[in-house]
């Protein structure tokens, strides 16, 4: 979790890269989910929409990066492997089937939040 907010290697003593603000917004979301699980039903919809509307925003589908936003926001580590697997599944090109959650301009919603 403290590699999502910045913290320092006290080996190494580099810092840990800083979660973009906007992904981690996504990430709340993604927490807010993760009650129920985020390998199936509301939780699994909302992971795939929300890396892939951040794909085509053109943000990479890093999952480090995405990791590092989830623990971030209060992610839980068992839930993480959840978020991990998609986004190996996506990077392999498998096309997941979700409901609809999010507006199509969701990246642009969730910067305006991050930006008041």
């Amino acid at each position: 979790m403290l590699d999502g907010l910045g913290a320092v290697d006290l080996h190494t003593g580099e810092t840990a890269p800083t979660v973009d603000p906007v992904q981690l917004e996504a990430a709340v979301s993604m927490v807010d989910e993760q009650y129920n699980g985020l390998s199936s039903g509301r939780g699994k919809d909302t992971v795939i929409q929300l890396l892939c509307a951040f794909t085509a925003a053109g943000y990479p589908l890093d999952g480090e990066a995405w990791l590092r936003a989830f623990y971030a926001a209060g992610g839980e580590f068992k839930e993480a492997l959840h978020i991990d697997k998609v986004v190996a599944e996506m990077q392999r090109g498998v096309k997941h089937r979700v409901k609809q959650r999010y507006v199509p301009d969701i990246v642009d919603v969730l910067r305006a939040r991050v930006a008041e």
